[in-house]
């Protein structure tokens, strides 16, 4: 290739990468601004995104007295789904709300661990266990990092890996919570 070559492609190359900017669009996003409807009336979130491998908890985030949806897909997206409706007639809506501080991988479980009248949660971390505080409120949720990996009683982290769905229950009956999960080779 001659020099006059080269300086063609590394200008034409230049030039793309600095105009991009010129040209570019803010998008915003915005749901249910077309109007769908079927034989019974109109349809709510029909363009919230296709979901694979849905993971939820059903849980009143807002405090308003009734369960809301918080969900994670297998690709790493997350979201919920605020209930409009009430605990005997639910009517779900895709929230473009972010719960601020929000970060779930792979797995999540919502827990009022600390015992303060609103939900913290715990999320994969590489296999291990991170333990998001809630320092918001019940009805206004804000979610801040506490602890980076949970350890055990005897100083060792806390494994949990992806797909093994853990929950929080009090199995004994002493007033906390314990910790069941699972993993692969079924133990």
């Amino acid at each position: 290739m001659s020099l006059r070559n080269n300086f063609a492609i590394a200008a034409a190359l230049f030039l793309s990468l600095t105009t991009a900017n010129l040209f570019s669009q803010t998008f915003q996003r915005e749901l249910n601004n077309i109007p769908v409807t079927d034989g019974e009336g109109l349809l709510i979130n029909t363009f919230t995104g296709g979901i694979n491998n849905f993971e939820y908890q059903l849980i009143d985030i807002d405090a308003d007295n009734d369960f809301d949806i918080v969900f994670l897909d297998s690709d790493g997206t997350y979201g919920w789904y605020e209930n409009q409706g009430t605990t005997a007639s639910p009517d779900y809506l895709y929230s473009l709300t972010p719960l601020p501080g929000l970060s779930l991988s792979e797995w999540f479980y919502f827990v009022d661990i600390d015992n303060d009248s609103d939900f913290d949660y715990f999320t994969a971390n590489n296999d291990r266990i991170s333990l998001f505080e809630n320092t918001g409120t019940a009805s206004s949720p804000a979610f801040q990092l506490a602890l980076d990996t949970v350890y055990s009683n005897e100083g060792n982290p806390i494994f949990s890996e992806f797909g093994s769905n853990p929950v929080f229950a009090d199995i004994d009956n002493d007033g906390d919570y314990d910790f069941f999960t699972g993993n692969s080779s079924g133990t």
